[in-house]
């Protein structure tokens, strides 16, 4: 799966149709990668439950920030 595609996956996941805070979003997206690798764990890009896997870690690190930073 290609990072845009998992940007679309997202932007749905967290109904963010706005396409402004896309680079934010992919680089959301590399962070995840990154620490599921420091897990120990392989993400397969061609599977769609890592592309899930990755998602799920992105869209959870986006709404603790915005947990953390309320407007």
């Amino acid at each position: 799966m290609t990072d845009e595609y998992l940007l679309s996956m997202l932007r749905a996941d967290l109904e963010q149709p706005s396409p402004t805070i896309n680079e934010y979003l992919l680089d959301l997206i590399g962070i995840a990668k990154e620490r599921i690798a420091v897990e120990g764990s392989h993400i397969n890009e061609g599977s769609i439950s890592d592309g899930g896997l990755v998602v799920m870690f992105a869209s959870c690190l986006y709404r603790k920030r915005k947990a953390d930073n309320p407007k």
